[in-house]
């Protein structure tokens, strides 16, 4: 799974990064707020119920309880035997992940290998997605739970304003309280861009949400929208949907006009088996993450524009 959830970026993910959230506008139930992906960066990830096993301690590179041992042993290894051993701790993690990705029941990682680096469906839509359509970000700007996409994506000079929707009380940062599938008091072609990542995969009334993101953009505004095609799905979570490029076409088309819709597919079939496995960015080359196969997708991806003759 910033500002989005699961995304509204909401899942749990490094700084910079998102995937779902809870409560959500119109969500059942979503995850936790999170700087990144949806959950507060003090809380844990209600994973307990989950295997634990030093394989997965193991392949964390930069595990503290790895380096106290290898800092113990190192005392006592000649100067050029700790070089070498050095130099294959930090490449024995990326060919052991590969490894474990086809053996064995149990994923490296419950939480999208967030936990591990970063996550594979994070990089499709911060290194990909978002760097491609950065100059859309500007103006009057709206982001779910936190506007960490919006000033990462968006130069300062360009963002007039950024309000933070989120349905719920206690988060400091929200700028408007309200539920997009229900009546509320925003107004109406208010919003520039609005970025929306891992959002709607966890909302039920899906047509009455966009509708209203449509309602709430300026004619000539843009909708940045990223949603999971593959993945692994927690029922704590309250995710919903899965999106294939056509279905996602489909549900924007209902509010936007079709040629005002660009669609992007990101990964392939080795990357969709390690976001479900629990790789890392890390663990993949740049050829392999920068090959996409819509078949396979790991992350959908739409920029939808409001007409400019609509009000």
């Amino acid at each position: 799974m910033t500002g989005s959830t699961r995304g509204l970026n909401v899942r749990p993910r490094r700084a910079g990064n998102i995937r779902p959230v809870r409560h959500l506008v119109g969500a059942a139930t979503a995850r936790p707020p999170t700087s990144t992906f949806g959950l507060p960066e003090s809380a844990s990830y209600p994973c307990k119920d989950y295997p634990t096993n030093l394989a997965i301690t193991l392949t964390k590179q930069r595990d503290p309880m790895v380096k106290s041992i290898l800092k113990r042993l190192s005392k006592k290894l000649p100067r050029r035997a700790r070089v070498v051993a050095n130099r294959a701790y930090r490449m024995l993690g990326t060919p052991y992940a590969r490894t474990r990705m086809s053996i064995g029941m149990n994923p490296l990682s419950v939480v999208w290998g967030s936990d591990r680096g970063q996550e594979i469906a994070r990089y499709y839509i911060e290194e990909l997605f978002l760097k491609e359509f950065a100059d859309d970000v500007q103006g009057r700007c709206l982001e779910f739970l936190a506007d960490n996409y919006t000033s990462r994506f968006g130069q300062e000079n360009r963002i007039t304003s950024i309000d933070i929707l989120n349905m719920e009380d206690g988060n400091p940062r929200t700028t408007i309280h309200a539920d997009l599938t229900k009546p509320n008091d925003i107004p109406s072609n208010q919003y520039d861009c609005i970025v929306c990542t891992h959002v709607l995969h966890v909302i039920y009334e899906l047509d009455r949400a966009i509708a209203e993101l449509h309602r709430i953009l300026r004619p000539g505004g843009v909708l940045l929208v990223a949603v999971p095609q593959v993945s692994m799905c927690d029922s704590d979570w309250g995710e919903l949907w899965r999106f294939t490029q056509e279905g996602l076409r489909a549900a924007l088309t209902r509010a936007f006009e079709d040629q005002h819709i660009a669609m992007r597919a990101y990964g392939n079939s080795l990357t969709a088996a390690g976001e479900i496995r629990g790789l890392a960015t890390h663990e993949f080359a740049k050829m392999e993450l920068n090959q996409h196969d819509q078949r396979f997708a790991v992350e959908i991806c739409a920029r939808a524009i409001k007409s400019a003759g609509t009000g």
